[in-house]
């Protein structure tokens, strides 16, 4: 399939991709929530929660954060499942 400039189809896959992402981030019964601590970082705790630090992104864009640094007190959601992120 050849995709034309002005097509409306690259409009449509966007819009699929944010409602995708967007059922994606809703919450769940096993979520984990947690406040954070002096010196705690997305990666850190992507590591911890699921085993990659790539996976930062994802919490901070459930929490909407966009930097890894997260000042102490913050209350976070850790969504339980990333299987369809990392595939």
């Amino acid at each position: 399939m050849i995709i034309q400039r002005g097509s409306i189809y690259p409009k449509k896959i966007n819009m699929f991709l944010k409602l995708l992402f967007m059922v994606m981030l809703m919450k769940k019964n096993n979520d984990i929530y947690l406040i954070s601590q002096d010196g705690d970082r997305l990666d850190m705790l992507a590591q911890q929660y699921y085993g990659n630090t790539d996976l930062w992104w994802y919490i901070g864009r459930v929490n909407h954060i966009n930097t890894l640094n997260i000042p102490a007190g913050t209350s976070l959601r850790i969504p339980a499942k990333v299987s369809s992120v990392i595939k």
